[in-house]
């Protein structure tokens, strides 16, 4: 016989469109890190996602990144935009640089958080590292492909070694 663990604490992500959550890790002080993506309501033209009391505000396809702390507290989200598509595929909390890796796709241009990425009128995906409180560090296009398809150049995981290179 199992005993079930009692639940610590939870919190409701969502908005009148269609959204995801994943859990990008946790962090040495218990801190939860989250992705997903969340969509306009195409038929009442209503978008945002609401995360407790905050509310994201950005039409159209979009993704968000989200620290919870340890009592299920909402310590920042960001959202990372782009008027034609954007997804964050993967997202990885390394403890030991204290620095939080983002891999996706986007199509034309996309602002993570304050920092802009372009490939004129492709398909790219990103590499991109942030620290833990939510900044946006650096960002780099990592592959290119042709407009025809979003899929066709997505990238999906991201890891770094013993020395701190990115793999």
């Amino acid at each position: 016989m199992l005993t079930a663990q009692t639940w610590q604490w939870s919190q409701q992500i969502g908005g009148p469109g269609d959204e995801t959550a994943v859990i990008a890790g946790v962090d040495a002080a218990g801190a939860v890190y989250v992705h997903g993506r969340y969509d306009s309501h195409w038929n009442s033209g209503a978008f945002g996602l609401y995360i407790g009391q905050d509310t994201l505000h950005v039409a159209n396809h979009s993704t968000y990144l989200a620290k919870f702390g340890a009592d299920g507290t909402l310590q920042w989200m960001r959202s990372c935009t782009s008027i034609i598509g954007i997804e964050i595929n993967n997202a990885f909390v390394d403890t030991v640089s204290q620095r939080l890796y983002v891999v996706g796709g986007y199509v034309n241009s996309c602002m993570l958080d304050t920092t802009p990425l372009s490939t004129g009128s492709n398909v790219a995906s990103f590499l991109s590292q942030w620290d833990l409180d939510g900044h946006c560090l650096w960002a780099c296009n990592v592959a290119y492909s042709g407009f025809d398809d979003q899929r066709s150049c997505d990238i999906g995981a991201v890891t770094v070694d013993h020395e701190d290179r990115i793999i």
